[in-house]
Parts: C-alpha cells; sequence; structure tokens
C-alpha cells in the first residue's frame, strides 16, 4: 500500500493462478475489484491464439505461418498463414484462433530480409498463448530474413500402472526319484 498526505492506497491481491484477481482501494473504499478475464475458448482443453502485427514501410514483404508441431494427444492439425499485408506503418487486424492445447511453431518472414525495424519504420509481432505474450523481448521487428520460435503446452496423461508378471499356473516338475528304475523285474 501507499500511504501519504492521509490519504491510503492499498492494493489486495485475491487468488493468483494464470491470472491475478486483484482488490484496489483508496481511502478504504473499495474502488475497483479486477477478476480474472474468462477464456474467450468455450472449450476447456483449447487456449487463444493472437497474432498481432504492426507493418514497417514496406508491408507486403511481412507474412508468418503458425502450425502445429510435436504430437500432444487430442492436438487437431493447424497451418495458417498471414494475409497479404498492403498497410504500411500501421497496426493490423490481429489474428485470433481457439486452438487446442498443444506445441506450436511461429514463423514471421521480411522477403527483403532486412525485418521490419529500425531503418524502414518500426514494425513489431507479438504472439499470444492465452494471456502470455509467449515472444515477449523477441518481437520488435529487428529479425533480419525471419524468426521462428515455439510455443505450447502438452499435458501429460498419467501412465497406467505396470501390468504384474503372469501367474504361472503349471506346477514345477517333480525331483527326480529316489530309486532309480531297475531293468530286472521284481
Amino acid at each position: 500500500g501507499y500511504l501519504g498526505d492521509d490519504r491510503d492506497l492499498v492494493i489486495t491481491v485475491l487468488s493468483i493462478g494464470d491470472t491475478a484477481q486483484v482488490k484496489i482501494e483508496f481511502d478504504g473504499l473499495c474502488t475497483h475489484t479486477i477478476a480474472p478475464t474468462p477464456s474467450p475458448c468455450e472449450n476447456p482443453n483449447q487456449k487463444q491464439v493472437s497474432v498481432q502485427i504492426a507493418t514497417d514501410q514496406y508491408p507486403e514483404e511481412t507474412s508468418w505461418a503458425l502450425k502445429k508441431v510435436g504430437s500432444c494427444a487430442g492436438q487437431a492439425d493447424l497451418n495458417v498463414s498471414s494475409p497479404t499485408y498492403s498497410t504500411a506503418n500501421a497496426v493490423q487486424a490481429a489474428f485470433e484462433q481457439c486452438v487446442d492445447k498443444g506445441q506450436y511453431e511461429f514463423t514471421i518472414t521480411d522477403a527483403y530480409g532486412d525485418g521490419m525495424c529500425c531503418s524502414y519504420g518500426d514494425g513489431s509481432f507479438q504472439v499470444f498463448y492465452g494471456d502470455r505474450d509467449v515472444f515477449e523481448g523477441q518481437s520488435n521487428g529487428a529479425f533480419g530474413a525471419s524468426f521462428t520460435g515455439n510455443f505450447g503446452e502438452c499435458d501429460v496423461p498419467t501412465s497406467p500402472p505396470p501390468t504384474p508378471a503372469p501367474v504361472n499356473s503349471t506346477p514345477p516338475p517333480s525331483p527326480a526319484p529316489v530309486n532309480p528304475p531297475t531293468s530286472l523285474p521284481t
């Protein structure tokens, strides 16, 4: 909390999970409670992927692709790519889609090979998986010809216990007779 000028500002963390729920109070009055944003995906086994692009002066040079990698149980194939961009130095419409929880590969390419930043504008990209920016700190557009990164998760199913060894119902062989047989009749 902040105490100063006879006023109090208190921020209380109510819960922490994938997102945090906080309560903000000013002078003892609850001014705002922030709850986690519900997932836009109806299926609990999915997360939203969002690709956000800000183009440089040559938007037609920029393209990206998103595809499934790995083999997570139940993960459907995904193979999508960007539209052709034509508006320079602008934030483009975001791509958003609910995808199965799984592992994905994102590749962004600049056809000229100079990236999206610096000499010809300040282009950039962001990829969100759920509410997490998966390439935070790597998406400033200074990537040269291309950037590729992987993200996601696999729910690892628990293994069933091992099958016990079979029980042998055949009795072991009997020991050799105590009196060996003779060739003479008795």
